[in-house]
């Protein structure tokens, strides 16, 4: 897989792109042929308008709506060589996987990301929850923390997440200006590990997936109603 770098939220002409992105979800031209590098979509004159099918925290939060598009851009610009072509149990949550549009391949990985953040955070963005070890990177305890709940730990394994400890250790519990609480950058960093997952493993649920949401088993795993969830997904229906 490609070297996968951190995006940049706090960048404005970024910001900028996100926006546009925003209004391209609704609405965006799309086609099976290539990624748009700004974006999800793909385009291909001889198709019709997509709309995009809404992710789960859309009309749950007032963020909803930057996070989908900040999650189409990375999946469409950055993660779409390893994730687009799917995983060894993709029908499993997508039945119709095989026939289905790049777009709309898109479309199912951003899905799957806010299904992972509902049962992960609650799309809570400063979601805190203690672990059992050390924190290699803080000496402290281990949390799971922000909206994919991630830890300082992972910057040493996932070089592209862009938590910055020497930061935020400066900073209050309750500051919202802390890294690992930036929606952005854990979406970037948590995209990014699934993309890696794949790679490596072929399969969105398996047992030593970095979220107890996707394990087969366990009082935390939800891979049943995640499953059941993107199958109602209109594209993905047989």
């Amino acid at each position: 897989m490609q070297s996968l770098s951190p995006m940049a939220p706090q960048n404005p002409g970024f910001i900028l792109v996100v926006l546009a992105l925003i209004a391209m979800i609704g609405c965006g031209p799309v086609g099976r042929e290539s990624i748009n590098s700004k974006g999800g979509t793909i385009s291909n004159p001889e198709t019709e308008m997509y709309k995009a099918e809404p992710l789960l925290w859309e009309g749950q939060t007032k963020d909803g709506l930057l996070w989908s598009a900040f999650v189409f851009q990375v999946i469409g610009a950055e993660a779409a060589s390893v994730l687009l072509p799917g995983s060894d149990d993709v029908r499993e949550f997508c039945p119709a996987y095989d026939n289905i549009s790049n777009a709309q391949r898109v479309n199912f990985w951003a899905f799957l990301i806010s299904a992972i953040a509902k049962y992960e955070s609650a799309f809570d963005p400063q979601a805190r929850v203690m672990l059992s070890g050390t924190d290699e990177v803080t000496g402290k305890r281990t949390y799971a923390e922000g909206l994919m709940q991630l830890s300082y730990r992972d910057i040493r394994t996932y070089a592209f997440c862009a938590f910055d400890w020497e930061k935020d250790k400066k900073l209050s519990l309750q500051d919202t200006a802390r890294t690992i609480w930036d929606p952005l950058k854990s979406l970037d960093c948590g995209i990014k590990i699934l993309a890696t997952q794949i790679e490596s493993v072929k399969k969105i649920g398996h047992a030593s997936t970095y979220w107890n949401a996707l394990k087969p088993s366990g009082i935390k795993s939800r891979l049943t109603e995640i499953k059941t969830a993107s199958k109602a997904l209109p594209f993905c229906k047989n």
